[in-house]
């Protein structure tokens, strides 16, 4: 019979055993490249969704503002709106002309033998000035009426012509009137003078009727006055 040695040899310099030891090592390597890798994946994935929403807030963050912004400029703009009204309101309430007692008191001056034949009111400056202005470099008509009193008619003298202009600077709210036009026609088989005349109106034109209490003997009595009659010293009571 043969003789068979079942023990195991001794490992040598280059045998299996020791060669084989070096995979564990490199399998370990490997696999830690592969978790950095999937590691580094997570962060970045983590980080793209955590900008990805930073964006969507942002977003809906700005969306809101500008609503919050279109609504305050709607704002502003309708109290701009109210506040120009509001100016226009005062502006021509403050340049309101009392035309019934000017021309009251124009009729009540003037003298014998003088007529009129076209009385006409322009309203001053302060509430022509709401109105459209004319385009730049359009000229103004020629022939326009001034802004105030407008007076034309007819006398048999020039004396006549200047006593009504010596009365019409007397009535209150009037400024100086000035002398358009005067000239002699012939009206029925007669010379008489055709005139016209323009008178400014100044602050005392802007009265407002007010109601005053005024002590009495026996208690108190109402009085009406306005800005004229008491620019003259005068007073209305019943």
């Amino acid at each position: 019979m043969r003789a068979v040695n079942l023990l195991p040899s001794k490992p040598g310099r280059g045998g299996l055993p020791g060669g084989g030891s070096k995979r564990p090592v490199a399998i370990l390597a490997a696999a830690a490249v592969v978790m950095g890798i999937g590691y580094l994946t997570y962060n970045a994935k983590n980080e793209v969704s955590q900008l990805t929403t930073q964006v969507t807030e942002a977003t809906d963050e700005k969306s809101v503002l500008e609503q919050e912004l279109a609504s305050m400029m709607a704002i502003d703009q309708r109290a701009a709106a109210q506040l120009a009204r509001r100016g226009a309101v005062v502006t021509i309430a403050n340049a309101r002309v009392n035309w019934e007692r000017i021309v009251r008191d124009t009729v009540t001056v003037l003298p014998e033998r003088v007529w009129l034949s076209e009385v006409t009111g322009v309203m001053p400056a302060a509430v022509a000035g709401t109105g459209a202005a004319a385009p730049a470099g359009q000229p103004q008509a020629v022939n326009a009426i001034p802004q105030g009193l407008h007076l034309e008619g007819f006398a048999f003298t020039q004396v006549q012509v200047a006593q009504l202009l010596a009365r019409l600077e007397a009535v209150p709210g009037l400024g100086e009137p000035r002398l358009a036009s005067a000239e002699k026609i012939t009206r029925g088989g007669k010379r008489i003078v055709q005139f016209i005349v323009d008178a400014p109106v100044d602050q005392r034109a802007q009265d407002r009727p007010t109601l005053s209490v005024v002590a009495g003997d026996g208690g108190t009595t109402a009085s009406a006055t306005t800005a004229g009659t008491a620019a003259q010293g005068g007073a209305f009571q019943p």
